[in-house]
């Protein structure tokens, strides 16, 4: 182990910092190097990496249960700037089975429009002050750019006033708060997007319900 290297990174400090803590129990913390940062927003990813690691050290990334939350056309290309010839990414993608796309996502949209999970994304309302009986949440399903999405929104038909960090931030009737998207991939789907972004399909273990896979994605150019 004293040639492993481990970069622990997350948008949260305490996180980032838990997952310093777990390895530090197998691996010398003076070879984890905890970085926090929002890759969204990151343009400077793969400088900070070539920085910490030694350059002939092949770089394996884990990227589990975040392609269904980001935007591919924003997270994709932070990806392929990343990820060089010889390394590799492992990532975890929501799926959908079936000749229709659209009847797949249909068919796990009760996953999400439950009570669980309604009472989840209310909780995150509550918590800023908004009352629940201001509106309605619903859930949809949403296409963008050839990809579908299961979208949450809250509908105000109350208008609604909040203070976050000392700003007042006012909703009005007939306004909508997104709450949650999820994307859902088929194969193909998957395929294309990473394609567009320089990147391909290496190796695949999808679970028996086809419902989940993890994927090794390598860079294809």
């Amino acid at each position: 182990t004293s040639l492993l290297r481990y970069v622990p990174s997350d948008v949260s400090l305490a996180m980032t910092l838990v997952a310093r803590q777990e390895v530090s129990k197998i691996l010398n913390h003076n070879n984890i190097y905890p970085l926090v940062c929002d890759l969204s927003n990151s343009d400077d990813m793969n400088e900070l990496l070539e920085g910490l690691l030694p350059f002939n050290h092949k770089r394996i990334f884990t990227f589990f249960g975040m392609i269904p939350n980001l935007d591919p056309d924003v997270i994709l290309p932070k990806i392929f700037e990343m990820v060089r010839e010889g390394d590799s990414l492992l990532m975890s993608v929501n799926l959908v089975h079936g000749d229709s796309y659209r009847l797949g996502v249909e068919s796990v949209l009760p996953q999400y429009d439950n009570m669980e999970t309604r009472d989840w994304l209310l909780s995150f309302l509550v918590g800023l002050g908004i009352q629940v009986d201001s509106g309605n949440l619903s859930f949809g399903i949403e296409e963008l750019d050839g990809l579908l999405r299961i979208v949450a929104d809250f509908n105000f038909t109350h208008t609604q006033s909040i203070q976050v960090m000392g700003e007042s931030i006012a909703f009005k009737s007939g306004q909508s708060l997104r709450l949650f998207y999820s994307y859902r991939h088929t194969l193909d789907t998957l395929k294309v997007c990473l394609s567009r972004n320089g990147l391909m399909l290496s190796r695949q273990a999808i679970a028996k319900s086809a419902e989940e896979g993890v994927f090794e994605v390598k860079r294809a150019v």
